[in-house]
């Protein structure tokens, strides 16, 4: 039997002359194995390889920019500010508004317009309790972080206000996807309110600001929704008619219920009636149950309609 010898690792230098030579021909596969050693090479290395990447193209900026939150060196501020000035790129724009001088950074407010860099703004200038959060320019979840890490805090009301301002918002987003690594079995356990991202982060935070009985309230206000949900007609369907696009359609349906027991004071005139909703959720389950109907040779015999309880409820 002939021995097969392992692959030997090319040395880092080599990968990095090879990755810096544009006419080597080893640019990709030299830039992928260096990203895939880095996380576990020395300090000195990755400092290098950092240097070199932020002198290169706009993906490996990006993926130098996004390692520096985690390995920041002083040596990187000027080069880091000159790339900030010459091409403002958004991630790079966390690293000089996390490490320069804040009067750098009030002169450079009006340069930060992605989204996300005023989250880090935040971060960095709230820990003065003089400065004041624009509040409109965050996200609820981004929000409830500043408050958390900058040491503020929230009224018991505006924490209210938040919770079900998150989930009135997933009751009119149609992709809204819980967080799945929370369910074992996702297909078969009942998903609530508390599974969707935002709203198990925010909850995470308002337990960090020790806001106990405002958490505990809307966990009541949630246990409601998963009993009237859970017992609802539009439910026990599903169950006996598994749909085709599963998720969709149970996270559908909760999202009816979570609506309709909503506060009054968190619906609004202009959205679509409960009648319009709940005709959107019998829709769903109609196709879902005929499609179903025309898979299931035990209700189609030769072709013959559905008889009894199983023929179409709506």
């Amino acid at each position: 039997m002939e021995k097969t010898t392992k692959k030997r690792n090319t040395p880092i230098a080599t990968l990095m002359k090879n990755y810096k030579n544009k006419e080597s021909g080893k640019v990709s596969v030299s830039r992928t194995e260096i990203k895939r050693r880095f996380a576990y090479l020395d300090w000195k290395d990755q400092k290098k390889i950092l240097d070199v990447f932020l002198d290169a193209s706009p993906t490996d900026r990006e993926w130098a920019y996004a390692r520096l939150l985690d390995y920041w060196d002083d040596s990187f501020e000027p080069k880091i500010r000159a790339l900030w000035e010459t091409y403002h790129e958004p991630r790079c724009a966390w690293s000089v508004i996390g490490h320069s001088p804040e009067d750098y950074i009030e002169m450079q407010m009006d340069k930060f317009t992605d989204a996300r860099s005023y989250y880090f703004i935040c971060l960095r200038l709230a820990l003065n309790p003089d400065y004041e959060i624009d509040k409109k320019r965050l996200s609820p979840t981004d929000y409830l972080a500043v408050l958390y890490h900058t040491g503020r805090t929230i009224s018991d009301e505006e924490a209210t206000d938040m919770l079900y301002g998150i989930v009135h918002d997933y009751c009119f987003e149609m992709e809204a996807i819980p967080d799945l690594n929370s369910i074992n079995d996702y297909s078969e356990r009942i998903i609530t309110t508390q599974h969707f991202r935002n709203v198990k982060l925010a909850l995470y935070y308002l337990q960090k600001l020790e806001k106990h009985r405002v958490v505990l309230r809307f966990e009541d206000w949630d246990q409601a929704v998963e009993e009237a949900y859970v017992n609802s007609r539009e439910y026990k369907l599903f169950l006996k008619y598994p749909a085709i696009d599963y998720s969709f359609t149970k996270i559908r349906i909760l999202c009816f219920y979570a609506y309709l027991m909503l506060p009054a004071q968190y619906k609004h005139s202009y959205e679509s009636s409960i009648e319009e909703r709940r005709s959107y959720i019998e829709e769903l389950l109609r196709r879902n149950i005929g499609a179903q109907q025309k898979m299931d040779k035990s209700i189609f015999h030769d072709g013959a309609e559905p008889q009894g309880e199983d023929r179409l409820p709506f």
